[in-house]
């Protein structure tokens, strides 16, 4: 019976240290999932920023501080838009 192998990095050394899944002999890549926004709230953010006359990194900066009156929703866009710069 051929059972699936799979490595994860942190106890392995050398090159099985590297992530792998092997599932019937078949290499499998795995991608890191990176954050998905609905298709009806994608733009609102650049949107708004355009609004405010900043790019969207500026106008996550001036949501950010402390004492903005910018609501929930605007201040989670913002910190979405800081961590996609990441990317």
């Amino acid at each position: 019976m051929n059972h699936p192998t799979v490595l994860f990095g942190s106890g392995f050394v050398g090159a099985a240290a590297q992530s792998k899944v092997t599932i019937n002999q078949v290499p499998v890549v795995s991608e890191k999932k990176t954050g998905t926004i609905k298709k009806a709230n994608r733009g609102k953010f650049t949107a708004k920023a355009d609004k405010a006359g900043k790019s969207v990194a500026g106008y996550a900066n001036q949501v950010l501080k402390p004492g903005s009156k910018a609501s929930k929703a605007t201040k989670k866009q913002a910190v979405f838009a800081k961590n996609a710069q990441k990317w």
